[in-house]
């Protein structure tokens, strides 16, 4: 990595952040110098903060080094802040500095090359978070950037993690490109020659991709390649031209790297699951538990070879015509029939149907769209409805799709990708098919498929002790928290967590009486609410790493518009949003559209929910988990919350007496939700044996 001379003295030696996030007087200058040769920065964007932004940005280039002088639109004294991205991938001393010219301060920052962070300078002071958040956020020099490539028969995807020691991973960037690799060829037999100058042209812009983010690229190929009788000819010009190598995948392998790329975004790792994914070649069927597949297979039922089969694939003003539709099931029935497919998935019963890739993704958006436009419906029924759909829904986009005769009619369905107009027909058949078959009534979608697969296949490869985590809800939870772990508030919010799971559960547990001293809100909330209220609470305080000034509306925005929380349906990631917004300040109320467009039970829960995060946040006021315990006994027309502090170093109980203070001020709000008369006392060990009975509990799982 180069290196460049600071152009003022005390400048500590660094290398650079591929991503810099600033925040600046308005009307101030701000320079980035970087040093290096090839440094480019042609990804300068604005980064809005509420209602300022820069004006504009010039950037020159000097030599070896890139000078960036941003100029704030606003003059009022009010701060503005800016995102530089440079492209290239390595870089010598990032060089930042704001205020006037006799005040300037100048910082430089460490962290690996091609790894992004976040960098916040106010006011010209440079008085200090860096070191923190590079702290905060653990050496990124551990981490390791990944590439994974999956050369479909219909699509080129490249996905681009940065994975941790322990395995742990998070998307930093995706690309897809359609490239038709089995086009033009009768049964996907021949990569024809346009088809792979395509694929070569694709392949050169991903290995640029990979190198800029300093990732080591995978490349895997399925049915199109591995089908073709050139096969071997153009794996060796995928290397002698574009110099890298392609893994060729059986179909069983292929499965098998599908279902391990599903488990990463959806909860089902101790479920029966049966797979399907159906891509342009071929269909991937999968049955799975535990992370083991029970059984994988794959099936010559790919969209594009079918649609050139039957269906005249490539002659787009030909009208579909009803005998091509009757030839074209027939075919697929004959096919599943002869597979044994049928009889190994009846023999073992699965739970849960999950679709993936494409064209399933396809049909899920259509049906989407078919629901958003459907009078009188509401938001949980539309922009909050889960990724899934049944077998009538299906029925009715089979329907849509043949009673649209030609290309440029289905191209107008609401919701259909337009590449995909031509090759819809034969997918959404062949999965109709596939439901009837197999008897499946509803299917999940997952958003992850064959190259998350290849993702969790290569971190087995790299690190020796690697588990993938299944428990990938509360996984991608704590990667979030991290990611936003300003002023180390992530150790503080899971206590807060642990607190309010205390408080749940007691509210649900009679240790005083009988089940008449519970409240009726209380019993509304089940295991899964528990894991929301948790998951919300460790995430309560990420909009601080925007600004601490309303951070809790910044964190319900952070938890909305984000990649990272996998598993959660979207009404799921509404109400954590939602409690976060809430943990603070204002409570919710019918005036919040969010809110108000809850079903009535769901805004029930969260006001629960929300009472009991307040309180629990609220005991740990100080950030230094003062309180060991939280318990709870209640009477019918009472609840009282006996906290135990921790024991201190020489053994004498903390002071958490602002703790308390602060819990109280919440008391009323818990008060008007609970319907029982709240307080809060301090307690030891000896306190809550004298209180304690034998509890009754009707909690969450009751």
């Amino acid at each position: 990595m180069g290196n460049s001379s600071p152009p003022t003295e005390g400048v500590e030696s660094a290398a650079m952040l591929p991503t810099v996030a600033m925040s600046v007087e308005a009307g101030a200058q701000v320079r980035a110098i970087a040093g290096g040769s090839g440094t480019s920065f042609s990804h300068i964007s604005h980064a809005k903060l509420g209602r300022y932004h820069l004006q504009q940005v010039k950037a020159s280039c000097l030599g070896r080094n890139i000078i960036c002088s941003l100029h704030p639109l606003q003059k009022s004294g009010a701060e503005s802040s800016i995102n530089l991205q440079p492209d290239a991938a390595s870089f010598g001393t990032l060089l930042c500095s704001s205020g006037s010219h006799s005040s300037r301060t100048w910082e430089s920052f460490a962290t690996a090359q091609g790894v992004g962070s976040s960098i916040e300078q106010s006011n010209g002071t440079g008085n200090g978070s860096v070191a923190q958040r590079l702290k905060d956020k653990g050496d990124p020099r551990d981490d390791k950037m990944l590439a994974a490539v999956d050369m479909g028969t219909n699509s080129f995807h490249m996905v681009v993690v940065r994975a941790d020691k322990q395995g742990h991973f998070e998307l930093v960037d995706t690309s897809k490109e359609d490239v038709r690799l089995g086009s033009g060829s009768p049964d996907i037999s021949l990569i024809t020659p346009d088809a792979e100058e395509r694929a070569l042209a694709v392949i050169k812009r991903f290995k640029q991709l990979a190198k800029m983010r300093n990732a080591e690229m995978r490349i895997v190929a399925t049915s199109a390649v591995r089908e073709a009788r050139n096969r071997r000819t153009f794996v060796r010009r995928m290397l002698e031209v574009a110099g890298v190598e392609i893994e060729v995948l059986s179909g069983q392998e292929e499965a098998c790297l599908i279902y391990q790329g599903v488990l990463q975004a959806l909860p089902v790792y101790d479920k029966t699951a049966l797979i399907v994914d159906i891509g342009g070649g071929s269909t991937e069927f999968v049955l799975g538990k535990a992370g083991k597949p029970l059984y994988a297979t794959s099936l010559k039922l790919g969209h594009i070879r079918l649609s050139e089969q039957f269906l005249g694939l490539g002659r787009s003003k030909e009208e579909l015509k009803k005998e091509q539709i009757e030839e074209l099931r027939r075919h697929i029935r004959v096919i599943l029939a002869d597979s044994g497919v049928i009889e190994n998935v009846q023999s073992t019963q699965f739970e849960v149907a999950i679709g993936s890739s494409g064209t399933i993704e396809s049909i899920e958006q259509m049906i989407h769209h078919t629901a958003l436009s459907t009078e009188s419906q509401a938001l949980d029924s539309t922009t909050l409805r889960d990724r899934e759909f049944t077998a009538d829904e299906l029925g009715m986009v089979v329907k849509k799709v043949c009673k649209a005769k030609t290309v440029e009619q289905r191209m107008k369905i609401p919701g259909l990708p337009e590449k995909r107009a031509d090759v819809i027909v034969g997918g959404s058949i062949i999965l109709e098919e596939i439901f009837l078959a197999l008897g499946i009534e509803k299917m999940k979608v997952s958003p992850y498929a064959l190259r998350e697969g290849v993702i969790v296949d290569t971190l087995a490869e790299t690190f020796a002790n690697y588990r993938p985590g299944f428990n990938i809800r509360r996984i991608s939870v704590i990667n979030l928290a991290r990611k936003f772990n300003t002023d180390q508030r992530m150790v503080s919010a899971q206590h807060s967590a642990r607190l309010a799971k205390e408080i749940l559960e007691g509210l649900q547990t009679c240790k005083l009486g009988g089940r008449d001293c519970l409240s009726d809100v209380s019993l509304l909330l089940q295991d899964e609410d528990k894991e929301l209220l948790e998951a919300a609470t460790i995430l309560h305080y990420v909009g601080m790493f925007i600004n601490h000034k309303s951070y809790h509306r910044h964190s319900h925005y952070l938890i909305k518009n984000n990649e990272h929380l996998l598993g959660y349906s979207p009404l799921e990631i509404e109400i954590i949003a939602l409690l976060a917004r809430y943990h603070r300040k204002k409570v919710p109320t019918l005036k919040d559209e969010d809110f108000a467009t809850l079903p009535e039970e769901v805004q029930k829960k969260v006001r629960a929910m929300c009472a009991v995060m307040r309180i629990a946040v609220a005991l740990d006021r100080c950030d230094t988990s003062a309180i060991e315990h939280v318990h709870v006994y209640q009477q019918p027309e009472s609840v009282m919350l006996a906290v135990v502090p921790a024991v201190d170093s020489s053994g004498a109980l903390r002071d958490v007496s602002l703790e308390v203070w602060a819990a109280r001020t919440e008391l009323p709000y818990f008060e008007k939700i609970f319907k029982r008369k709240p307080s809060i006392m301090v307690a030891d060990e000896n306190d809550l044996e004298f209180m304690n009975t034998d509890p009754v509990s009707f909690s969450l799982s009751s």
